[in-house]
């Protein structure tokens, strides 16, 4: 995908946030708090690590730090936006780590080795809070969100947040991210779950992306597309889809395709269709999105292995150009097959994502997604991160005073990228045209 604009005064660290956040999102939200990185070192490592970090200083390279994730993720640390945050502005080379394994155990292991470096961010669990107080290794931030001329970013968070936040001393322990800055009137129209195709693949089949808006456009574009040879010779997969075993009804890739035939998916289940609630199962168009496909699968219109693939071989196929119309979640295709591409070099590229397809008697779309505005993870800085106090430009990378022009994103102005809602993340990640 072409590369988005970047705004003046980008700010690294937020926008790694950010990136842990969409990564985060992939997983299942009862496994969101796993947890990522190598151990921090021992004090003698701690020292070794200032000292270099104030040699780098010296000597104009770029200022290092690691954020720990807290939960498993495939990792790519040189990304052209973290080139680009190294190479130009502002001058930081931003290292993410993540883990293997139960997120806890992790936590608890890295607590009682000394601690993580620089800056951990983990999904909002009681248990991380917890345990992360105890350990008396983490920076009380409270002064931080009323400085609006140092850290603007921070002062922007809405004060409803931060109020639930302080414990019985007034004390804010970490910075919250991945929250809505207009609380009232959070995320409209969002969603992960979406029809993403190849652009090449449309123009090759002789149609436009306006031709599938219905399904017997889509099918039609099916048709064509498996008539197409991929790189190696071998013919495209017309749709795929992610049925991990492993998912749940409320979170699966069949979701898009329910909700373009009007069923409901997320919250209990249950939609309000006239006078009558209706129960996801219950509801006729939740066997009729499944008769059709069936219907195309049997017509070697969806790849015969969507029924077994696991999400590594799902994404190895998209990577290689197997797949023409991806339906699911967004975050399934795996953000890393576009991330680092500067030109049509790959089929991530020509990745768009389209409107849900019109089905004949459905008037309305379903809702596969029900979005709480309060934050759902959280930035913790490590009392280890002496940088953070000798230079305050370095608490604006935890902060992310101008997200919101970063993000070539209109609608809200002066939106921290540790608190980048969901459009706006969905915004930097697919619609780079």
């Amino acid at each position: 995908m072409r590369s988005i604009k970047k705004g003046k005064g980008t700010v690294a660290l937020s926008l790694a946030a950010m990136l842990a956040v969409l990564a985060g999102c992939s997983g299942n939200g009862g496994n969101n708090a796993n947890a990522g990185s190598e151990a921090a070192g021992t004090q003698s490592a701690q020292a070794s690590a200032s000292a270099t970090a104030s040699a780098s200083q010296a000597s104009g390279d770029p200022l290092a730090f690691k954020l720990w994730l807290g939960w498993t993720a495939t990792i790519n640390n040189d990304s052209l936006v973290q080139k680009y945050w190294r190479e130009k502005e502002p001058g930081v080379d931003v290292k993410l780590e993540a883990t293997q394994g139960d997120a806890l155990t992790a936590l608890n292991l890295n607590i009682n080795t000394g601690g993580f470096d620089d800056a951990a961010i983990f999904s909002r669990n009681d248990t991380v809070k917890s345990a992360m107080g105890r350990s008396n290794q983490i920076q009380s931030l409270e002064q931080y969100f009323d400085m609006p001329d140092k850290y603007p970013g921070l002062a922007s968070i809405p004060k409803q947040y931060l109020e639930r936040m302080k414990d019985k001393d007034g004390h804010i322990w970490s910075i919250p991210a991945w929250f809505d800055q207009n609380p009232n009137d959070p995320w409209p129209g969002w969603s992960s779950l979406a029809w993403t195709v190849r652009t090449d693949v449309v123009e090759k089949a002789g149609m436009k992306l306006e031709d599938l808006s219905t399904l017997d456009g889509v099918e039609t574009f099916l048709k064509k597309a498996a008539e197409q040879k991929d790189a190696s010779g071998k013919a495209l997969l017309p749709m795929s889809f992610l049925m991990d075993t492993n998912d749940t009804a409320g979170w699966n890739d069949e979701n898009a395709i329910l909700t373009a035939f009007g069923v409901s998916t997320s919250g209990k289940g249950v939609a309000k269709k006239g006078d009558d609630f209706v129960f996801t199962f219950d509801d006729p168009q939740y066997k009729a999105a499944y008769q059709w496909m069936n219907k195309l699968y049997r017509e070697k219109l969806i790849d015969p292995e969507v029924v077994t693939d696991k999400k590594e071989r799902y994404k190895e196929k998209n990577k290689s150009g197997r797949v023409a119309l991806n339906v699911g979640s967004f975050f399934n295709i795996d953000t890393s097959l576009w991330e680092t591409l500067d030109g049509p070099t790959e089929p991530g590229w020509y990745y768009q994502v389209i409107p849900f397809p019109k089905v004949p008697g459905v008037d309305q779309v379903g809702t596969n997604q029900v979005v709480n505005p309060y934050p759902g993870y959280d930035v913790y800085i490590s009392k280890k991160d002496e940088k953070s106090r000798r230079d305050p430009e370095v608490l604006r990378l935890y902060a992310g005073a101008e997200a919101g022009a970063a993000a070539g994103h209109q609608r809200r102005p002066c939106r921290p990228l540790l608190g980048l809602d969901r459009s706006t993340a969905w915004k930097v990640e697919i619609h780079r045209r």
